[in-house]
């Protein structure tokens, strides 16, 4: 209990003298603070008007500029293949127009005899109804002629019936006179008959002549029927060699899908087909490729962009591209396309950057890592090292009568070493933000070390 007593007592006397040593020393005052703080050399900045350059930073995966999985059109067995991994194959050439000049470089040969015996079959059908065609000509031709006769025994007949009508005329006219004459007793009644007879001749030749007309105009209606039968019979047989043609180009096509060949330029990624194997068409569920081939020259770079940063990446925007299993290289390009639209499901847009790849060295599956320049609008900036940035805002300062004053700052974007800037006014005022004066000096620098109101001095330039 002494002890405790003792200790107590020492505490209280030690607390006693620090309060006397305290009260003994003078307390300092702001302008004796302020008068104390060591004069310091600055540089200053001016406000410059600048585009500023956001940086986005993401990771990307390196991908062939075109890449197909290969598959059989027909079923067959695997008769010769014609290429390996890693091979170069050489696509198809078109002209301008799109007509195909030569097949690409080939690649698989798949044996399918019923499709060879299908374009045997179809090729004998198209020469049989070639035949039919021919035929049906000549038939026409000997309908033609046979109408040309039958016209020509037409315009006799209808001539025929003018000679009987003239003769019908004479004697008719020649019985009147001769009636007349027996009627005056100049001719006795047996000529009179006679003559008579030679009317009713004339008569039936002239009904007989109409007869025949009648059978030649039948018969040429009927010439023209069989003439017209013919030419429908020449088009019927053309129609069925155009069905041939069309069957026989089928299996034609069919034919030359037992041929695989390369659709463009690239490299052969991935080869699951051995001779002898047998092959199925892509209609098969869960069928694998034959072949993947790939373009690797060039090559695309391909960085899914967060929704916060998308609006900044457009196309032709500045980037450079490094892969990590290429230390130190660069590869500065520009942003080659984009999506437009984000991926529902991630919120990302996907922005792809083609790159040469001549030598090779860039492979699809390589881990890259991409930063897009992305070029915005103009504005007033600052460095950012003339800016203190709080939780409470942002300040600077600027001289006044050679010492730092603390002005309060608007800011807005910062991006690298530069701090968009808004507005200023008076340090712990509350009154409305000022615009922006070009001619307003704030202190460049290390404005952080600074204190209000401590002795400034601009450092003379460098000389050169």
């Amino acid at each position: 209990m002494f002890k405790k007593v003792n200790l107590s007592f020492l505490a209280i006397s030690l607390v006693y003298l620090v309060a006397i040593g305290c009260a003994d020393k003078p307390v300092a005052t702001k302008d004796q603070k302020t008068a104390t703080l060591k004069k310091v050399e600055v540089k200053l900045v001016t406000p410059v008007k600048q585009k500023l350059v956001h940086i986005i930073s993401q990771p990307g995966t390196l991908r062939a500029n075109e890449e197909t999985l290969i598959h059989a059109k027909v079923v067959g067995y695997a008769a010769l293949v014609m290429v390996d991994i890693g091979a170069k194959v050489k696509g198809p050439v078109y002209e301008t127009g799109g007509k195909l000049i030569k097949q690409g470089s080939k690649l698989l040969i798949v044996d399918v005899p019923e499709i060879v015996e299908e374009v045997q079959h179809k090729k004998a059908l198209m020469d049989f109804a070639k035949v039919g065609v021919d035929l049906e000509k000549k038939q026409a031709e000997v309908a033609d002629a046979f109408l040309l006769s039958t016209e020509a025994g037409l315009v006799e007949a209808r001539a025929g019936i003018q000679r009987a009508q003239a003769s019908y005329d004479r004697w008719h006219s020649e019985n009147k006179r001769i009636s007349a004459l027996v009627q005056s007793k100049v001719l006795d009644e047996q000529t009179r008959d006679e003559v008579l007879n030679l009317v009713k001749a004339a008569e039936s030749t002239k009904d007989e002549i109409m007869a025949k007309v009648k059978h030649a105009e039948a018969t040429v209606a009927k010439s023209k029927a069989e003439a017209a039968k013919a030419r429908i019979a020449i088009l019927s047989a053309e129609s069925r060699l155009d069905v041939t043609k069309a069957e026989l180009r089928k299996a034609e096509a069919l034919a030359a899908y037992t041929t695989i060949y390369a659709p463009f330029d690239g490299v052969v990624t991935k080869r699951s087909v051995d001779p002898g194997k047998l092959v199925q068409d892509n209609s098969s569920p869960n069928t694998e490729p034959l072949f993947i081939i790939s373009q690797i020259d060039p090559v695309r770079v391909v960085v899914d962009v967060p929704e916060i940063e998308n609006a900044y990446v457009n196309p032709g925007e500045d980037a450079i591209v490094t892969f990590h299993a290429l230390p130190g290289k660069e590869f500065s390009c520009k942003v080659s396309r984009i999506s437009w639209a984000l991926d529902s499901s991630s919120r990302n847009l996907r922005a792809e950057i083609d790159l040469p790849n001549p030598e090779g060295i860039l492979r699809p599956g390589m881990y890259a890592s991409i930063r897009i320049k992305a070029v915005l609008a103009e504005a007033f900036v600052l460095p950012l090292g003339a800016i203190v940035r709080t939780p409470d805002g942002a300040f600077g300062f600027k001289i006044v009568d050679g010492k730092a004053q603390k002005v309060d700052l608007k800011i807005g974007r910062v991006e690298g070493e530069w701090v968009e800037l808004l507005g200023t006014r008076e340090a712990g005022s509350t009154s409305d933000w000022k615009p922006i004066d070009t001619k307003e000096a704030f202190i460049s620098a290390n404005v952080a070390t600074l204190s209000p109101g401590q002795p400034v001095g601009v450092a003379a330039p460098a000389a050169k």
